[in-house]
């Protein structure tokens, strides 16, 4: 089901750098998003966030809104994910970004979903995950799991941008099987994708 991007947001909570906001604004719009929520500090450098966002996404960094509070800031929304690279029982069930992508293109339809990232240098703690109705990591080296904010970003909206379009095309996107002689068996990947559940508005 393609996802509704106007009922989609992403929240950045305490971000400390003015050139990730103006990065996350590019990503999210390459992927049709156009809606961001920064909580914590306004005093962000215009400029640098628009060097880093470019000319082509300066109308998603005007329409950028501030809250001083994540209560406030996710109070209009239905559906939330978190994001962490931070595993541990306390912090999850955890859900693949692919899986994730899925649930919210369906969500969307009739919902507001808020895409939650935390600062740069902690991310998110126990206390805003449990704000959460589901937790997205993303999988990386064991070598080097810390992502770049906007690269995180990008990763989770290109996914929603992929289920879109996979649901649009509908059997263009299922390849062919080709029967090869002598291969009788049948592959399959099962998928046990753990998630958090909670109620959310209709």
């Amino acid at each position: 089901m393609k996802a509704k991007t106007k009922n989609i947001s992403i929240v950045l909570y305490k971000p400390k750098y003015a050139g990730n906001i103006g990065s996350v604004a590019r990503a999210a719009k390459n992927m049709g998003i156009s809606n961001i929520i920064v909580v914590g500090k306004t005093d962000f450098d215009r400029e640098e966030m628009q060097q880093r966002s470019t000319h082509l996404a300066a109308d998603v960094l005007d329409q950028i809104q501030y809250f001083e509070h994540i209560n406030e800031a996710l109070g209009s929304f239905s559906y939330i994910v978190g994001t962490t690279a931070r595993l541990g029982k306390a912090r999850g069930p955890f859900i693949a970004p692919r899986a994730a992508a899925r649930d919210i293109s369906d969500i969307s339809q009739k919902n507001k979903v808020a895409l939650l990232f935390g600062p740069e240098d902690t991310g998110l703690a126990n206390e805003e995950l449990c704000l959460c109705h589901a937790v997205v990591t993303i999988p990386t080296s064991r070598e080097f799991t810390s992502l770049n904010l906007s690269h995180a970003v990008m990763i989770l909206c290109y996914e929603i941008f992929i289920a879109s379009s996979a649901a649009t095309t509908g059997a263009q996107a299922t390849p062919k099987i080709i029967a090869i002689r002598g291969v009788g068996r049948d592959v399959r990947a099962d998928q046990n994708v753990a998630c958090r559940f909670r109620i959310y508005k209709s």
